[in-house]
């Protein structure tokens, strides 16, 4: 029997998230999918989206995955700098944000 740290809960998660990961079963996906709390994945989320639109703003017809390393130190310095439409961020809320990009990967291995 496998024991988790944290036990997968029971209740359904979205049937759309096996897709969207390419996961390679169900089983996989609710266990890729319940990894983090949902106010985290929230924040990931939000953190996926904005460097999605920060590269298609500033590197049109620049495909925003593979996110290389400058561009991602393109859109840190951005958020740094508060240039544009958001507010600036602090070196903690950007470490959030690179996590976030991070895990997209990692949703996705």
């Amino acid at each position: 029997m496998l024991l988790l740290a944290v036990p997968i809960p029971n209740n359904p998660f979205p049937t759309w998230f096996q897709g969207l990961i390419a996961a390679p079963s169900h089983a996989w996906a609710k266990f890729v999918y319940y990894r983090l709390a949902k106010d985290t994945r929230d924040l990931y989320k939000s953190a996926q989206e904005q460097y999605k639109l920060y590269i298609a703003e500033y590197f049109p017809g620049t495909p925003p995955w593979p996110a290389t390393e400058t561009l991602i130190c393109a859109f840190a310095a951005h958020r740094l700098e508060s240039l544009g439409l958001y507010s600036r961020f602090k070196g903690a809320s950007l470490e959030q944000y690179i996590t976030g990009l991070r895990s997209y990967y990692i949703d996705r291995i």
